[in-house]
């Protein structure tokens, strides 16, 4: 890739970021915090019962203890939660005490919840059935979106993390990504909360909220591809201009196999790129390249078409060889 080429592709990521990110909320930003050591009236918070919802001590730190009574679920709303758009919400969760009802719920992480239209998403877990699960109530009916087999042991804190960006959110365990899911279907507005199942007692601790960079309405692809074909697609330079990109002349450098039940396959490197095919539990795909770290991680692949280029997130796969040296992507293509 020529200079030219590279210094407007770098020059068009800029403006596209600060054109995206005009009236938006900025992403990072921290919406809300509560670790409840600073005060037991729950500021910030709306709930019904001071013994449903009030904050306890555990140990040595303190925690906010939800309690179901045997007829009705305990519920508390973050109080400026219906104001967020896309955002990250972490925190820590211990099952105390789980619900009677294997097929029922210990607790439910309310991600957007519309009481007006009677709509909400959100994730439901019971350590009972052993189970995960990210639904949708909408226009009465419930909508189940994903399911993953996920052991939560009584008396133990998890750390928990959900991104909520447009259709899409996904839960992570421990820092392991362990559900996905995206549908039109699910409520696109409302409050943040929890709820605790009949019988069930739960804790909650260290709330985090975090704004993050709301979906693109076109890809950066999309706007690379024109600015290139408008203004240097006459340079005539030998440098194989696509060479890495789609996968049809890099090298492949290991495989990446899927470890949870359906893998969104993406356009870019991250969830604000559209979903373009899924890959099922257990699919091997070969890595040419990635980007990003940590939990932002993303590997290139080489999907069914060779002409599109194909992302998966790290934290659904497991790198065969698990020590294979991977390039960043803007390593590739000279």
């Amino acid at each position: 890739m020529t200079r030219v080429k590279r210094g407007l592709i770098l020059t068009l990521i800029v403006l596209l970021g600060a054109y995206w990110t005009v009236g938006a909320q900025e992403a990072g930003d921290l919406l809300f915090e509560d670790d409840f050591e600073s005060s037991k009236d729950l500021p910030g918070w709306l709930y019904a019962d001071h013994f449903q919802a009030r904050v306890v001590t555990d140990g040595e730190n303190r925690a906010l203890r939800l309690v179901g009574v045997d007829d009705a679920v305990a519920e508390v709303y973050i109080e400026e939660g219906a104001e967020w758009e896309d955002y990250t919400l972490e925190l820590r969760l211990q099952i105390v005490r789980p619900t009677e009802d294997r097929a029922g719920f210990d607790a439910v992480l309310i991600l957007r919840y519309d009481e007006e239209r009677s709509e909400s998403n959100g994730v439901l877990f019971n350590s009972g059935g052993q189970f995960v699960r990210l639904a949708a109530f909408v226009g009465g009916d419930f909508v189940e979106l994903a399911e993953e087999e996920v052991r939560l042991r009584e008396a133990t804190w998890y750390r928990l993390r959900v991104e909520v960006r447009g259709d899409n959110f996904s839960l992570a365990v421990d820092g392991e990504m362990v559900a996905e899911a995206e549908s039109e279907e699910q409520s696109q507005q409302g409050t943040v909360g929890f709820l605790v199942g009949p019988g069930a007692t739960v804790l909650i601790d260290d709330v985090r909220v975090r704004a993050a960079e709301s979906a693109p309405q076109v890809t950066v692809n999309d706007a690379i591809d024109a600015i290139i074909e408008g203004s240097v697609s006459n340079d005539n330079d030998n440098d194989n201009d696509n060479e890495g990109n789609d996968g049809s002349e890099a090298e492949v450098v290991a495989s990446a196999q899927v470890t949870v039940s359906s893998a969104n396959l993406r356009s870019g490197p991250g969830t604000q790129f559209a979903v373009i095919d899924t890959a099922a539990r257990g699919t091997r795909l070969d890595v040419i390249a990635q980007s990003g770290s940590g939990d932002d991680l993303w590997y290139l692949v080489v999907g069914d078409d060779p002409g599109v280029e194909t992302w998966i997130s790290a934290t659904t796969v497991r790198l065969i060889p698990p020590d294979a040296e991977i390039p960043d992507i803007e390593d590739i293509g000279g």
